[in-house]
């Protein structure tokens, strides 16, 4: 299973600043039982330093990990 964060920086640069459509992404590839949303979130706010904020958390079994970004790019079409 793992845990999939799509997320904007604050201060976005590039195409990020130009689309405000689109985000990156973070995920935690998780073992035998399942991380809280709230240890990962935590761990996502430690590694990002503050800088960012979360558009969109998700949990997928093994092999659908790109289900909800390609969901989500239909939608913008």
């Amino acid at each position: 299973m793992s845990v999939h964060i799509r997320y904007r920086f604050y201060k976005e640069k590039d195409q990020y600043l130009e689309d405000e459509r689109m985000t990156r992404g973070y995920t935690l590839v998780e073992g035998d039982e399942p991380t809280p949303f709230h240890v990962v979130l935590k761990e996502f706010y430690k590694d990002m330093k503050d800088r960012a904020k979360v558009i969109n958390i998700w949990r997928t079994k093994a092999g659908e990990a790109n289900y909800k970004i390609e969901e989500e790019e239909r939608r913008r079409g």
